[in-house]
C-alpha cells in the first residue's frame, strides 16, 4: 500500500514538473482579447505540443503537434467557412508522406506523396465535381513517366510521358479524335506545337516558348489550303499578317501591333478585286468596305478591335440597307427595304449576329424569324476564334507552384460586316427547320435505355434510340407489362385479375440545343399495346379451375415534351431522359367468355371505351455511344 501511494506520489510530482516547464501562449486580433488568432505552449521558448491558429472570425485556421519548435505528425488546415484545405504529415519539420489537398466546398482538389516537402511518386488531380482531372508520377519535383488527362466528364482528354518534367502531349477531342501536339518543359509548351481540324487536317502550326506563341505561325483551312500567316511575340500578333480565301487570293493584309491591327489593312474579294481598307492606330480607326463596282457598302468605327458607334450598310444604288449603333461591341440592328421600310432587325456583337432575329414583309408585317445557332467550333470559318487550353497541372497556391498553361489564338478578318452577302451562321425556319439539315462533324449515337423503376408501374421499359446532336432523335420502345409485376400466374389467387403483355412506341424527338438544364425537346409518337387480361374461376360444378380471358388492343397517337440530360451533348456517356405528353387513341376491347354476372363483376373495373385519351409521363435512364 505504502508503494502505490509513492508511486503515485512520483508520477503527481512528475506531471507538476513538466506543466512547469511548458508556458502557454495565447495572441488576439485585438485589444479586448474576443478573437483568438494563435494558442500554442512555448518549452525552453521553443512551441512544444498542441498548436492552434484561427482566423478572425473565431474559425480554425490550422492544428497540429509541435516537437521543440518543429511541426511533426498530421496537420490540419482549413478555409474560412471551416471547411478542410489540406492536411497531411510533417517529418522533421518538412511535409512527407501523403497530403490531401481540397477546394473551398470540401471536395477533393488533389492527394499525392511529399518527400521533404517535394512532390514524389503518384499525384491524382480532381475536377469540383470529384471527377478526375489527372493523374501521373513526380520524381523529386519533376514530371516522369506516362500523364493521363481528363476532360470534366471522365472522358480521356491528353496524354504525355515526361522525363524531368519535359514532355511530348497530345490532346484529343471528345470522340478521341486529336486536336493538339506539342512539347512541354517545366509545365509550359516549348516547341512546336500543331492543331487539328476534327478531319485530322492541319489547323495551325508555330512555335510555343514558355507558354506563349513566338515567330512565324501558319493557319489552314479544314481543306489543308494556307488561310493566314503571320508574326508572335511573347502571345501577341506582331508584324505583317495576311489571310487567304480557299482560292489561294489574299482576303486581307496589314500589319499587327501588340495583338492589335496598326496602320492600313486592305480586304479583297475571292475574284482579287478590292473590297475594303481601314487605317488604324493600335486597333482603333475607321473602316470602309466596298462592292465590287466600287461603290459604299459598309463602314464604321473599330475602337482596340471593338465596334463602336454608328455602323451602316448601304445598297449598291447607295440607299440605306442597315445600321447599328454599338456600345462596347453591341447594339440593335436595323435592316431596311429600298422603300426605306423596316426589313429586319436584332442583336448583333461585334459585326456578327446574335439570338434571335424577327424579319418583316414590306407592309411591316412580321414575315419569320432568324435563330442563330452554332457548333462548339465552326471548322468551316478559319477566321473565327480558335481557343485551346493547355492544362498541365493542378497544385495549391499557397505550396507549390500552379503549372498550367492557357494558350489562345485569335485568327480574325475585319471583313466580318453585317451585310447580306456575308456568309452566317443563321437558320431561317420559314425555308429550312435546321432540325432536318446535318452539320459538319456532327456527332450521332445509339442510345440504350431502361427504367426498372417503372416495375413498380406494371411495365418494364427497353429504348434505343438513334441520336443525332441536338437535332433530332428517333426512338423506339419496347415495354413488357405485368400485373403484378413479380408473381407468377399460378401464384395468382382465383377471382383475381391479372394482365400479361406488351407495347411498342416509335418517337421522333426535336432537340433543342444543350444547356445546364438539359435538352429539351418536343416529340410525337405512336404507340402500340397489346393486352390479355386474365382471372382464374374455380367451378364448383365441374370441380375445376377455368381461366377466364379479355384482349385489349389500343394504338395512340401522342405529343410530348421532355428534357434529355446528357454527360456532354457531342461525346459517349450517361444520359438521363424525362418527358410528360397527352395523346389520343382508339381501344378495341373483346371477351372469351359468356356473358355472365359473376365473371363480369371480375372485368368491370377494366376501362373499354373505344376512345381512348392517355397521359404520358416516363424517365429513363441511359447510355449513348
Amino acid at each position: 500500500m505504502l508503494k502505490k501511494i509513492l508511486f503515485q506520489l512520483i508520477l503527481l510530482s512528475s506531471s507538476l514538473l513538466l506543466k512547469a516547464q511548458l508556458r502557454k501562449v495565447e495572441t488576439f486580433y485585438d485589444k479586448e482579447k474576443k478573437n483568438p488568432k494563435e494558442i500554442y505552449f512555448l518549452k525552453n521558448e521553443k512551441p512544444d505540443g498542441l498548436y492552434e491558429s484561427f482566423y478572425y472570425n473565431n474559425k480554425l485556421k490550422s492544428k497540429g503537434i509541435f516537437d521543440n519548435g518543429i511541426q511533426i505528425g498530421n496537420w490540419f488546415y482549413y478555409y474560412t467557412n471551416g471547411h478542410l484545405k489540406m492536411n497531411g504529415s510533417y517529418i522533421t519539420g518538412k511535409r512527407s508522406g501523403e497530403w490531401t489537398y481540397y477546394f473551398e466546398n470540401g471536395k477533393k482538389q488533389m492527394t499525392g506523396n511529399l518527400k521533404n516537402g517535394t512532390r514524389d511518386g503518384l499525384w491524382k488531380f480532381y475536377y469540383e465535381n470529384e471527377e478526375l482531372k489527372s493523374l501521373g508520377s513526380f520524381l523529386l519535383g519533376k514530371k516522369e513517366n506516362e500523364w493521363k488527362y481528363y476532360y470534366e466528364d471522365g472522358v480521356l482528354k491528353a496524354t504525355s510521358a515526361f522525363k524531368a518534367d519535359k514532355g511530348f502531349y497530345t490532346e484529343y477531342d471528345h470522340n478521341g479524335k486529336k486536336n493538339a501536339e506539342g512539347w512541354i518543359v517545366n509545365g509550359q509548351s516549348d516547341s512546336t506545337w500543331k492543331y487539328f481540324y476534327n478531319n485530322g487536317k492541319l489547323k495551325a502550326e508555330g512555335i510555343e516558348k514558355n507558354g506563349l506563341k513566338n515567330g512565324v505561325w501558319k493557319i489552314y483551312h479544314n481543306d489543308g489550303t494556307l488561310a493566314a500567316t503571320g508574326n508572335y511575340n511573347d502571345g501577341l500578333t506582331n508584324g505583317k499578317w495576311i489571310y487567304f480565301h480557299k482560292n489561294g487570293k489574299v482576303s486581307s493584309e496589314g500589319v499587327e501591333k501588340s495583338g492589335q491591327k496598326d496602320g492600313k489593312w486592305n480586304l479583297y474579294y475571292p475574284t482579287g478585286s478590292f473590297r475594303g481598307s481601314g487605317e488604324f492606330i493600335e486597333g482603333s480607326g475607321i473602316y470602309k468596305e466596298y462592292y465590287e463596282s466600287g461603290k459604299i457598302k459598309t463602314q464604321g468605327l473599330l475602337v482596340k478591335g471593338i465596334y463602336e458607334g454608328l455602323w451602316r450598310d448601304y445598297y449598291e444604288d447607295g440607299n440605306l440597307e442597315g445600321e447599328i449603333n454599338y456600345k462596347n461591341g453591341e447594339g440593335i440592328y436595323n435592316g431596311f427595304y429600298p422603300n426605306k421600310s423596316l426589313k429586319m432587325k436584332g442583336e448583333m456583337k461585334n459585326g456578327k449576329r446574335i439570338k434571335t432575329w424577327e424579319l418583316f414583309k414590306a407592309d411591316g408585317t412580321t414575315a419569320g424569324f432568324y435563330k442563330n445557332y452554332h457548333d462548339e467550333k465552326n471548322d468551316n470559318d478559319v477566321e473565327n476564334e480558335f481557343d485551346t487550353i493547355l492544362e498541365t497541372s493542378e497544385a495549391p497556391k499557397d505550396s507549390i507552384k500552379m503549372d498550367s498553361v492557357r494558350k489562345k489564338l485569335i485568327i480574325y478578318d475585319i471583313d466580318s460586316k453585317p451585310h447580306k452577302n456575308k456568309k452566317s451562321s443563321f437558320k431561317f425556319y420559314k425555308n429550312q427547320s435546321r432540325y432536318f439539315k446535318p452539320r459538319l462533324n456532327e456527332y450521332r449515337a445509339f442510345i440504350l435505355s431502361a427504367n426498372p423503376i417503372a416495375t413498380i408501374f406494371n411495365q418494364l421499359p427497353f429504348s434505343i434510340e438513334y441520336y443525332m446532336r441536338e437535332r433530332l432523335g428517333y426512338e423506339f420502345t419496347f415495354s413488357l407489362l405485368r400485373y403484378p409485376f413479380f408473381k407468377m400466374d399460378k401464384s395468382i389467387n382465383n377471382d383475381k385479375l391479372y394482365l400479361r403483355g406488351q407495347s411498342f412506341a416509335f418517337k421522333q424527338k426535336f432537340y433543342n440545343v444543350d444547356t445546364e438544364s438539359g435538352m429539351f425537346y418536343f416529340a410525337h409518337e405512336i404507340k402500340y399495346t397489346s393486352i390479355i387480361h386474365s382471372a382464374k374461376d374455380y367451378d364448383s360444378t365441374l370441380n375445376l379451375n377455368r381461366l377466364l380471358t379479355s384482349n385489349e388492343k389500343k394504338i395512340e397517337y401522342s405529343i410530348l415534351l421532355g428534357d434529355r440530360w446528357m454527360q456532354r451533348a457531342g461525346a459517349r456517356g450517361f444520359t438521363f431522359d424525362i418527358y410528360v405528353g397527352i395523346g389520343v387513341g382508339y381501344r378495341n376491347y373483346k371477351t372469351n367468355f359468356e356473358d355472365n354476372k359473376k365473371f363480369t363483376a371480375i372485368f368491370e373495373n377494366l376501362k373499354t371505351s373505344p376512345l381512348v385519351i392517355p397521359l404520358r409521363v416516363g424517365f429513363s435512364l441511359g447510355y449513348s455511344f
